[in-house]
């Protein structure tokens, strides 16, 4: 019996360490799922849930799937609507685009129908004294002058010292007077942050914690942060366009088509070495429009130039090309790039605009037939523009090796209007993302800050190019290259796991969680549909004069050239622009407002149903999945700006190139006929979802992009008293 009961009490006992020890691993659990008190982002822009799956579940991707059994991998729903500035903004705080302001990469301009860029906001901002330039600093060299000769003049009696010393400062003071006049502006541009909402490195740095933020998008201008940020889309290229690429032929049989992205086309004829330009930034510090129409008029001459700009010299020499330009000199053979090349456009003595890019020869034939394309022309770190926090970070790590600055750095707009291929494009997007990757081991190797942030967006460009590889329904699909290039869109698939793979190498994940995640996901973009035309064709949208077929580019962004300007505002209840978005011709918010305040939900059931009814006759299907009312997507809004509607293609389609800058094509609805393929911008979220992995285990199922900003700040233990519209993941 003691016997028995001795046994008994030591198998009690070794239950009882067991539970113990038990208890005690279930602590650890608990300790290593809140224990991390840093956080490492990885965006990927574009990254489909869909084909990350896929490929996982293939053995693909062995580093995500590695992260996932770590922790969790879930689809992540973005916003609506599903697009990068819309998505990330809400990423950066956690609240709804009705209350971030972002509902589009493009918006009204204020007071207009204009479509206008909505991720930037332009401002003016003096320069020393502004207007009162040339007399302060006149009187500045005046002084300066004056008692420097006076103070040289010692031995001179004191007459004679005041004398020479007020005839040397007039003499200083007047050209500095004519010549910061003519050379120096009053003012220049600038730029601030449109997005509203207090983004999460400002809630850190309230908490004493630090961040870096890396190209995430919707971060031009960078931001004051207790840490380091290097801002990300709307970065423009020097031209303050998104990014405008440049050809130059000498090839006669060379066709553009239509040109609808507005890649600057430079004709060269004659004979070697041919004299050409490159396109420098828009003359916004000197020109003004009116003065030339007055000068025309009286007819002077107004000799302001528009635009600056470089001259270029390019010789071919059997199989060698040369370009000369700025005083550098440099040789290409066909298909090689050029370093990048710096470009310094002198305005005058005193101003000077630098920036850059880098060339690549596309062919050059045995008779000297040759195309040479430029990326955009970047902006130069050195250039005024905050590209960077702190002001020389940027600086820095050029310096270390160039990069590019470019928000939208990857050329979608050659490849996507057909005027180079796909073999081109891809050599960019490997130049691009190696140097990107870099960046990040840079930052990830100094682990000295809380929160780390990076987006790379080549997930997202590859996905709208190579799509219609991946759809072998596209009417543009190629049996002959699809498999080749369905290949290439796995492989970037294959890069984005490899990133993720080198960032858990570096990382310590008992102090620090990772996060992998993405916007959005991608569809097929096989039809376009013309919202303008539609309205117009059921009587909500009137013209004074037939513009139907007017083709729009993406120059008529800055020219405000737009078939709006033909419209009957009067007799005109809604119109389109943007990815998705519908107005109401609202009578007291638009400049010629038409519909009644009683008459607004009326108007907007109508449209509601008449086009989420609509069928395609030439497909018979149903280009419109859902048409939102700004109600159902967002709690709170500035009734003023947010959009009435917002039309939800249905998968296959997207709204159409034309109706984005307020055209009306002849047609209702045709086959996209270009290379960008494939989308996801006007599609409902539930139908382009992204991806979310995390190294710490998931609580919430169903997780939305408004949960990052909640999840993040949880991991770090930080409260905020910011009421957000999602909630945390863990």
């Amino acid at each position: 019996m003691a016997a028995a009961i001795g046994f008994r009490a030591a198998r009690l006992g070794r239950m009882l360490c067991m539970l113990g020890l038990m208890s005690m691993f279930g602590a650890g659990m608990a300790l290593a799922q809140t224990g991390p008190k840093k956080v490492v982002v990885l965006g990927f822009d574009g990254a489909d849930h869909k084909l990350v799956s896929d490929m996982m579940a293939q053995g693909e991707l062995p580093n995500l799937t590695k992260l996932r059994d770590m922790g969790g991998y879930q689809p992540l729903t973005p916003t609506n609507p599903p697009q990068t500035p819309v998505s990330w903004s809400t990423f950066a705080t956690g609240i709804n685009p009705g209350r971030t302001g972002i509902f589009d990469f493009l918006r009204r301009k204020d007071g207009t129908y204009i479509p206008d860029f909505a991720l930037r906001g332009e401002t003016r901002e003096a320069v020393l004294f502004g207007e009162n330039n040339p007399v302060i600093l006149a009187a500045i060299a005046d002084i300066v002058a004056f008692w420097l000769l006076f103070l040289l003049f010692f031995r001179a009696r004191i007459v004679k010292r005041v004398v020479i010393a007020a005839i040397g400062g007039l003499a200083l003071a007047v050209p500095v007077f004519f010549a910061v006049t003519a050379w120096l502006p009053s003012e220049i541009p600038g730029v601030e942050t449109v997005r509203k909402g207090k983004p999460i490195w400002t809630m850190l740095e309230e908490k004493g914690k630090t961040a870096s933020i890396v190209r995430l998008p919707v971060t031009f201008p960078a931001e004051p942060l207790n840490g380091e940020m290097i801002a990300g889309l709307a970065v423009p290229d020097i031209r303050g366009t998104i990014g405008r690429p440049s050809l130059f032929t000498n090839d006669a049989t060379f066709d553009p088509g239509e040109n609808q992205f507005s890649v600057i086309i430079n004709r060269l004829e004659g004979t070697s070495p041919y004299q050409t330009r490159i396109l420098g930034a828009p003359n916004k510090l000197f020109y003004d429009a009116q003065a030339e129409i007055e000068a025309k008029r009286a007819g002077k001459p107004y000799e302001v130039p528009k635009d600056f700009e470089l001259r270029a010299d390019i010789g071919v020499s059997g199989d060698t090309l040369t370009v000369d330009v700025g005083g550098k000199s440099f040789s290409l053979k066909e298909g090689e790039w050029s370093n990048f090349i710096e470009f310094e456009f002198v305005v005058n003595p005193i101003i000077t605009l630098k920036g850059f890019g880098r060339f690549y020869l596309d062919y050059l034939k045995a008779d000297g037939i040759f195309k040479l394309y430029l990326t955009p022309v970047n902006l130069h770190p050195e250039a005024p523009l905050p590209l960077s926090y702190p002001a020389d970070l940027a600086k820095k790590i050029w310096a270390e090796e160039p990069y590019k600055t470019q928000g939208w750095a990857l050329d979608t707009w050659s490849i996507g209007g057909a005027l180079m291929d796909e073999e081109h494009f891809l050599e960019d997007v490997d130049l691009t993302v190696t140097r990107f990757e870099k960046m990040m081991e840079t930052f990830l190797d100094q682990n000295d800050r809380d929160l780390f942030v990076q987006v790379f967006s080549f997930t997202d460009r590859v996905g709208h190019i190579l799509w219609r590889y991946w759809d072998e329904g596209h009417p543009l699909y190629e049996p002959d290259v699809g498999p080749r290039y369905q290949e290439a869109l796995r492989e970037t698939y294959r890069r984005m796991d490899s990133i993720v793979g080198n960032a858990m190498g570096k990382i310590d994940f008992e102090k620090t969680a990772l996060i992998v995640c993405s916007d959005h996901g991608f569809a097929s973009f096989r039809y376009q549909f013309h919202f303008n035309t539609w309205l117009h064709a059921n009587g909500y949208l009137k013209l004074k004069k037939n513009v139907l077929g007017t083709t729009m580019k993406l120059d008529d962004l800055q020219n405000a050239q737009t078939p709006f300007n033909y419209v009957d505002w009067e007799n005109t209840k809604a119109y389109a622009l943007g990815l998705g978005m519908i107005f109401i011709n609202l009578e007291g918010r638009e400049p010629e407002g038409s519909v009644k305040a009683e008459e607004y939900d009326a108007v907007c059931r109508e449209l509601i149903e008449k086009l989420e009814a609509f069928v395609d006759e030439e497909t018979g299907l149903h280009p419109v999945r859902k048409v939102f009312t700004r109600d159902e997507m967002y709690s709170d809004y500035d009734p003023g700006e947010t959009p009435d509607l917002r039309v939800a293609t249905a998968p296959l389609w997207r709204v159409s190139w034309d109706t984005t800058l307020g055209g009306l094509p002849s047609k209702i609805t045709e086959i996209n006929p270009k290379n960008w393929s494939g989308d996801h911008c006007s599609l409902a979220p539930a139908d382009v979802q992204g991806i979310l992995f995390s190294s710490i285990p998931m609580k919430k199922e169903s997780p939305e992009m408004a949960d990052m900003c909640p999840s993040i700040l949880d991991l770090m233990d930080v409260e905020t008293d910011v009421k957000m519209d999602g909630a945390s993941i863990y």
